[in-house]
């Protein structure tokens, strides 16, 4: 998983819901080359992260496909978010080569899509609803466990048109 090391101030992101591509969110980072973390099955559903290789800093998400969608009859309450800030990612000096090389780092493992009524949310493995905190950038929430890794990303305030993309 990755390991959050501090949080920058909010920027604002290009979000974008489609068929194709179910939801894309670029935050205009560029400081260096960038570098992506991806996961999921790696064959039904992936999703990938883009990261600036010089400080780890986000700067894309695109969740490219998923197996499956689970609806949640609940209202989703936010009451957890704690903090604002986009969130600056470990990248450990020793996959420095590897990164450098290939520009992706594949992490096999299947995650989650939650859809509420105006909130969609995608959950990692490591996802702990007792112990995820939030911290907000925009319309986007990133979760974070007692580990300080990414567990959740999520996307609030959703449209009509985008959650009709979502569910088609």
């Amino acid at each position: 998983m990755l390991k959050i090391l501090r949080w920058d101030e909010p920027v604002k992101a290009d979000i974008k819901f489609d068929f194709y591509v179910p939801v894309t969110i670029d935050w205009g980072i560029r400081a260096g080359e960038i570098i992506y973390w991806r996961t999921g099955d790696l064959t039904y559903s992936l999703l990938e992260l883009g990261m600036d290789s010089k400080d780890g800093r986000i700067a894309s998400f695109t969740l490219v496909s998923f197996s499956n969608i689970t609806g949640m009859d609940s209202s989703c309450s936010m009451e957890t978010v704690l903090s604002n800030g986009l969130p600056v990612f470990d990248i450990p000096n020793h996959l420095t080569p590897l990164i450098w090389e290939n520009r992706f780092i594949d992490h096999r493992e299947d995650f989650k899509v939650c859809l509420w009524k105006e909130y969609v949310e995608i959950q990692f493995a490591n996802f702990n609803p007792d112990w995820v905190q939030y911290a907000q950038s925009g319309r986007v929430l990133f979760g974070q466990d007692k580990k300080q890794q990414l567990c959740a990303i999520g996307v609030t305030a959703l449209t009509t048109y985008e959650l009709q993309e979502l569910k088609s």
